[in-house]
């Protein structure tokens, strides 16, 4: 079984996204002291994430002229996606077997919640280190393509220890179409009027189809240990986890990235 850290030639931790497992390294607080759990979990379906997503939309409420009240979502479904996916459980004392394990998460809910959102949903859209600023004036030519970079941390069984991965999206400039596309996707309300609530309804399925479209190539991670080049998207482009899709595409087109809480 493939590792879901590899190494460059430099030493530089990658992603390999033909990794059956992903182990996500969770610091928890027992008693005066702090662990590290390390959550071995597989990777998740394109549609039970988007389903995820989906569900989490919140209502809003307007109370009066200056208040809006936002509902969070009453199905937020992190338990149901850990269970579906959860492998075991490492760093733990003694030997507990895979049931007294869950049994033990089952008393433990909200750390079920924290691995959804550090783990899968924990990765950081990364700021350049310039910035993005340049000394000279703005040039009449071709806006060139979006690097976007995500951070994110595994623990590598390798090395025993936690290695933090940057991925970088590299898209192409975006179109009128392109624009768009992901009005469409992230502009529909759903009115409830009896209640006096709404909701903001995003297309995350729609969302990962523009990201489909306009990614180019992604640098960080690897396919079989070979780079996520043009020449090879067509094998790497559905092993991209979806959460990453969407957050890069909400940066891409509204300035910020979709939120883990």
């Amino acid at each position: 079984m493939r590792a879901a850290i590899g190494y460059q030639p430099d030493n530089t931790p990658v992603l390999e996204l033909a990794a059956e497992e992903l182990i996500f390294p969770v610091k928890v607080e027992q008693g005066d002291a702090e662990y590290v759990a390390l959550f071995h979990m597989r990777p998740y379906e394109t549609r039970d994430l988007i389903s995820f997503l989906d569900e989490r939309a919140g209502e809003f409420t307007s109370k009066g002229r200056a208040r809006l009240i936002i509902e969070p979502s009453t199905k937020p479904g992190f338990t149901e996606l850990f269970d579906r996916y959860f492998v075991r459980l490492g760093g733990v004392e003694g030997d507990p077997s895979l049931e007294q394990q869950k049994a033990w998460l089952a008393r433990h809910e909200r750390l079920k919640q924290r691995v959804i959102q550090e783990g899968y949903g924990g990765g950081e859209i990364l700021t350049p280190e310039n910035n993005g600023a340049s000394q000279h004036g703005l040039r009449l030519a071709d806006i060139t393509a979006n690097h976007i970079a995500i951070g994110c941390n595994l623990w590598c069984e390798e090395t025993s220890r936690a290695e933090h991965v940057t991925v970088t999206h590299v898209l192409r400039a975006e179109t009128p179409e392109d624009n768009r596309k992901y009005a469409q996707a992230t502009g529909r309300l759903e009115n409830y009027t009896r209640k006096g609530t709404w909701k903001v309804l995003i297309d995350h399925a729609a969302l990962c189809s523009l990201y489909d479209s306009i990614v180019e190539e992604v640098s960080g991670c690897v396919l079989n240990g070979a780079p996520c080049s043009p020449e090879n998207k067509a094998a790497w482009l559905a092993l991209i986890p979806a959460w990453h899709k969407v957050a890069v595409i909400q940066e891409v087109f509204a300035g910020g990235s979709v939120k883990n809480g």
